[in-house]
């Protein structure tokens, strides 16, 4: 790569969540395919520095970031979190482009308007997002552009244990769960995602306790696990899992760096998020066929699940989400139609190689390449 970027892509974070974790994937992808030269400008150290650092150069902090805001020919804030990063930058000659993955309630939070330079393009990650920007803030149209998630299929399925991996096989055979505490032989239902609020870590608990409730002796054999961080917030979440009387029934197992094996050996995965603009993890359990059951929290899970690949059911209805539940655990056919017509859906449509095409050429455009 060049000593001067044309890219400068700017992360508010480094953490494994959606945002970053998806640009990785990018920079990957473009660094494989593309000749464009880009380096990355973080606020802070992450778990993610490393591999970022594998792809591209990495600056740190205010001071650096600058540098690098200053020389690139494009800036791509991949949030509008990062749009912080932009206003406390001296003034740059670089258009901005403005990757919005956040919906109303975080939106409310970081006005995707206010940034050291209005952006020059926004990408937004399913058409809920899209709709928002232009109903809500008064951006054209024209100056949305959709450019869905997506995620590499090949790749997660060889850490997951399918695909071409050497040890492909039967899932249940995959992850040892007694020695991450479960008893030998457990029916588990899981999900994978931060320790926030709006991840459903509540709800999540709830969903634990309505089904053992409602299935009484049934679901003596099944435990729950909840696999993210970042790490601080685990002992916080195992206080709350404990208080409520569930530690023997839910595992709080921190976060993994691919945790794509855990995922496929659940015999069903659940998102409990209160929104979503768009969510990897729902791509990832399915490219691994697991069954889905998901809150009905944005426009890009719900067409993901569309057409019986899934299933959806009301916002923060636990009760609904429990019963649905418990009716695939008890359906083992069921299970595989859902999790046989995820898998060929995501390959199809949410791969990378077939998604990130998309950005290339807003990027291409701004570059007037």
């Amino acid at each position: 790569m060049g000593a001067v970027p044309d890219v400068v892509f700017v992360t508010h974070e480094t953490q494994r969540s959606g945002a970053p974790i998806l640009l990785l994937n990018l920079l990957r992808w473009l660094g494989e395919t593309t000749d464009l030269s880009f380096a990355v400008a973080a606020a802070a150290d992450g778990p993610l520095v490393a591999e970022l650092g594998e792809v591209a150069p990495v600056v740190l902090g205010d001071e650096a970031i600058a540098g690098q805001l200053a020389e690139a020919r494009l800036v791509y804030a991949n949030s509008t979190w990062s749009h912080a990063l932009l206003d406390r930058a001296p003034d740059f000659p670089a258009p901005v482009v403005s990757h919005v993955h956040e919906l109303r309630s975080l939106l409310r939070q970081v006005d995707p308007l206010h940034a050291g330079k209005r952006p020059h393009r926004y990408i937004a990650v399913s058409e809920q997002v899209r709709a928002t920007l232009v109903a809500d803030y008064g951006i054209a149209p024209d100056d949305v552009v959709l450019c869905k998630d997506f995620i590499p299929v090949h790749d997660v399925l060889v850490h997951g244990g399918g695909g071409d991996a050497d040890d492909a096989g039967d899932p249940a055979d995959l992850v040892d769960w007694t020695a991450l505490g479960l008893p030998a032989g457990c029916r588990v239902v899981g999900t994978v995602g931060s320790l926030w609020p709006t991840k459903g870590t509540d709800l999540f608990v709830d969903l634990a306790a309505s089904l053992l409730d409602q299935q009484g002796s049934a679901a003596d054999d099944v435990h729950f696990v909840w696999v993210g961080g970042p790490a601080a917030l685990v002992p916080i979440f195992e206080g709350y899992v404990r208080d409520r009387g569930l530690d023997h029934r839910v595992h709080v197992l921190g976060e993994y760096e691919k945790p794509f094996r855990l995922m496929r050996a659940l015999d069903v995965f659940v998102l409990p998020s209160r929104e979503e603009a768009f969510s990897l993890v729902v791509l990832e359990a399915g490219v691994l066929e697991r069954p889905v059951v998901s809150f009905d929290c944005g426009a890009g899970v719900r067409e993901v699940l569309a057409d019986r690949r899934g299933v959806l059911v009301e916002p923060e209805d636990v009760t609904a989400m429990s019963q649905e539940v418990a009716a695939l655990l008890a359906d083992d056919a069921r299970r595989a139609r859902l999790g046989t017509a995820l898998a060929g859906y995501v390959t199809a449509e949410y791969d990378v190689a077939v998604r990130a095409p998309d950005i290339l050429r807003v990027i291409d455009a701004a570059l007037g390449r």
